[in-house]
C-alpha cells in the first residue's frame, strides 16, 4: 500500500513533468509534507430523462485561489474553475444543455467524441450570453477518455486558459469487464495537466510576449486539475490516471523521477490491445 509519502512523490517528485525545453519540473519537494490536496472533479452520470442522459452545465465566471492569499478571475462550467468529469457509456443517448453565463460569446467542442459536425461545436458554433446551446448525440465509440473545451473563433485559447475545460469518460462493457481500477477519485484518478503565469495582481498572465504568439502560451507554474503543489492520499496499490494536456502550448514528457516502469493501458482513441510497460 502506498503510504502519504510515497503518494506525494507519486504526484509530485517521482513524476517529472519536462517540457519541449528538457527543463524539468515538479509540482513539489518528493521529501516534504507540504502542498495541496489534489482536487477531484465532480463526477456528473446525468439525469434519466426520457431516452436520453441530460446534462445541465453553466458556462460562468468564477474567481479562484492557486497561489496562497491571492484570488484569479477564472471561468468554468458549473463552477469557478474547470468543470465536472462527464460520464457516458456507450450506446447512451445523450443531451446536454450549456447556459453561457460569461459575458461573452463562445463555443464548446467535444474533443474526440465521434459524433455529428451538427452536435460537435466547432468555432464557428456561437451561443451568446444568455442562449444555450442544446447538443444531442448517441455515444457510439468504444470506452475511453475524452475532454470538452471552448473552441470560441479567436477566443478558444483565452477562454480555455482561463479554465473553459473538463474530462469525459465513456464506458462500455468490455472495459466494465476489465480488472482495472474503476473507483472514480479512489483509484480511477482524473489528472488534467496546465501550466499558468500569474500577474502580480493575481491575475492570468496571457500572451503578453512575441515568443508565446510564435509557439504557444506556456507558464511557469503546474496545476493537476487546478490544484498548485498537489499531493494525492492512496488508499489502494495500484492506481490509474487518465491523463489530458490541457495546457495551451507545452507538451509533458512525464516520468518517475526514480525511472520506475509504469504501464500504459490507453491512448486518446481508446483502450490498447495490451499494455505498454515504459519509464517515460
Amino acid at each position: 500500500m502506498l503510504t502519504r509519502r510515497n503518494t506525494l512523490k507519486l504526484l509530485t517528485g517521482s513524476v517529472a513533468l519536462s517540457a519541449a525545453t528538457n527543463a524539468s519540473w515538479s509540482w513539489a519537494q518528493a521529501d516534504s509534507q507540504s502542498g495541496n490536496a489534489l482536487k477531484i472533479p465532480e463526477l456528473m452520470n446525468g439525469t434519466a430523462e426520457g431516452d436520453s442522459l441530460h446534462f445541465a452545465l453553466k458556462m460562468q465566471k468564477g474567481m479562484s485561489s492557486f497561489l496562497p492569499g491571492i484570488n484569479t478571475p477564472t471561468l468554468g462550467f458549473n463552477g469557478d474553475y474547470l468543470g465536472p468529469t462527464l460520464h457516458f457509456k456507450r450506446d447512451s443517448n445523450i443531451a446536454v444543455e450549456f447556459l453561457n453565463a460569461l459575458g461573452e460569446d463562445t463555443a464548446v467542442h467535444w474533443r474526440g467524441l465521434h459524433i455529428p459536425p451538427s452536435e460537435d461545436g466547432g468555432p464557428h458554433h456561437i451561443f451568446s450570453t444568455g442562449e444555450t446551446w442544446n447538443p444531442a448525440f448517441k455515444i457510439m465509440q468504444k470506452a475511453g477518455t475524452f475532454w470538452y473545451h471552448s473552441h470560441m473563433l479567436h477566443k478558444t485559447g483565452k477562454q480555455a486558459y482561463h479554465g473553459l475545460a473538463g474530462l469525459i469518460i465513456i464506458d462500455d462493457q468490455e472495459s466494465q469487464a476489465l480488472p482495472l481500477p474503476s473507483q472514480y477519485g479512489v483509484d480511477d484518478i482524473p489528472l488534467i495537466l496546465q501550466d499558468r503565469s500569474f500577474n502580480a495582481d493575481g491575475t492570468f498572465r496571457y500572451m503578453q510576449s512575441y515568443d508565446s504568439t510564435v509557439k504557444g502560451m506556456r507558464g511557469d507554474i503546474l496545476l493537476a486539475n487546478g490544484t498548485a503543489d498537489a499531493y494525492f492520499d492512496a488508499s489502494t496499490s495500484k492506481i490509474r490516471f487518465r491523463i489530458v494536456n490541457a495546457s495551451n502550448g507545452r507538451l509533458f514528457n512525464i516520468a518517475f523521477s526514480d525511472d520506475r516502469p509504469f504501464q500504459q493501458i490507453a491512448s486518446d482513441g481508446g483502450l490498447l490491445e495490451a499494455p505498454l510497460s515504459m519509464n517515460r
